[in-house]
């Protein structure tokens, strides 16, 4: 990947090149989030809640929240700059 600092570089390019990997540095986290995030509330209900409390809560996965999480940071990713 080039440079975004280089002083060779035109500004047309250097800013594409920023935008480029922003996007593709958030595409890269929103693909992560998600699973890591589930797998997160997966451990905490069934694993932490049951050895601390002896007791753990029914997980209702529901797939709208997690649409419009994604929807929600694709869109936060094409305003912010």
């Amino acid at each position: 990947m080039e440079d975004v600092f280089d002083p060779e570089l035109r500004e047309e390019h250097r800013n594409l090149t920023a935008r480029v990997t922003v996007y593709v540095m958030n595409l890269t986290i929103m693909v992560l989030a998600l699973p890591v995030g589930l797998v997160l509330a997966l451990v905490l209900t069934y694993v932490i809640n049951l050895r601390s409390f002896g007791w753990t809560l029914a997980l209702d996965l529901q797939p709208g929240p997690f649409v419009q999480a994604f929807a929600v940071a694709i869109l936060a990713a094409l305003v912010g700059r």
